[in-house]
């Protein structure tokens, strides 16, 4: 049952709260992603576009960016190497699977 996990750990107050919080980034982003591809809705491509823009998966990377006059800067990578392609495309396919 796909929706198992999805009571558990996404249909919460919290993740709820959260989501609310970033609504304007997240709309943005969705927008952003939607029209680079000429959907309105997010493919597979425009997906894989953010992951890869934002250097989450496994081969990619950013420029390292400055954190004003903190003379800290975060890392080229966002995440620890482990996350494929592979796995953005079963990330996809998992989220797109209706809910009962």
């Amino acid at each position: 049952d796909p929706d198992v996990f999805r009571r558990f750990a996404v249909y919460t107050a919290p993740v709820d709260a959260l989501c609310r919080s970033h609504a304007r980034a997240l709309n943005a982003l969705f927008t952003y992603y939607t029209r680079r591809t000429g959907s309105q809705f997010l493919t597979i491509a425009g997906w894989l576009a953010l992951l890869e823009d934002a250097a989450l998966t496994r081969g990619t990377t950013r420029p390292a960016l400055a954190l004003g006059d903190t003379g800290m800067a975060l890392e080229e990578r966002a995440f620890d190497g482990d996350f494929t392609v592979a796995d953005a495309r079963c990330c996809f396919a998992w989220a797109r699977v209706a809910p009962k």
